[in-house]
């Protein structure tokens, strides 16, 4: 029983003592809001059927403007418009050219690739909406370990510090997206550890725990 005692202890000292802090996830009232007043931006692909009419059912790309440009329609401004707008706003526009059209959308969001490292589960390269919050970044990256330090986290740019960690907390509590922060294809998401004590600590606990697991297997043997 006392071996089994030292077994656990030894467990316990190897994994610092500590688990990884949690993510807050945005709330549905967070995303919902989110979801709603999105509106359309240059990048993103809109997926259009229109029912008897081939030229018009296609994707197309939204470009600077941010506009749309359609076959026998021409260009279509979407300054301000909101994604749950879009279908009824073309509905209008291309009925000046085909009686009744029978018109459904669905938007794919433009995308970034960006760059997760540090003291992160899975640190890596990641493809992510704009849509995406900054806790979809952490989860996607595999959360924290035992030793990040989230509320130290930043986005950098180069050699520059475009989002610091007081301002990146504030937008993980919020449910900021990141196209709202302003992030782009190339950002990194720096993710520090704890240094000192617990650094120290787990080093010492994979040390003892060592001949304490020995001492285990040995009496178990007997």
């Amino acid at each position: 029983m006392r071996s089994l005692s030292l077994f656990f202890l030894a467990c316990a000292v190897l994994t610092g003592c500590r688990t990884p802090p949690p993510v807050p996830a945005p709330t549905r009232a967070q995303r919902a809001t989110g979801a709603a007043g999105a509106v359309v931006r240059v990048g993103d692909r809109i997926l259009l059927s229109v029912e008897g009419e081939k030229a018009l059912t296609d994707s197309f790309t939204v470009t600077v403007g941010p506009s749309l440009e359609l076959p026998l329609v021409g260009i279509i401004a979407l300054v301000g418009v909101r994604r749950v707008d879009l279908e009824p706003l073309l509905t209008k526009a291309i009925g000046r050219y085909v009686k009744n059209p029978v018109v459904r959308v669905r938007i794919q969001p433009e995308t970034m690739r960006l760059a997760v490292l540090g003291d992160i589960a899975k640190p890596g390269f990641y493809e992510l909406p704009r849509e995406a919050v900054v806790a979809d970044v952490f989860t996607k990256a595999g959360g924290p370990t035992p030793t990040s330090k989230l509320n130290k986290s930043r986005i950098e740019r180069s050699d520059t510090t475009l989002i610091g960690a007081d301002s990146l907390r504030k937008a993980l509590d919020a449910g900021v997206t990141l196209g709202e922060l302003g992030v782009q294809s190339g950002d990194r998401l720096m993710v520090p550890a704890s240094g000192g004590f617990m650094r120290t600590l787990s080093v010492v606990g994979a040390i003892i725990a060592i001949p304490l697991t020995i001492m285990y297997l040995t009496s178990y043997r007997r």
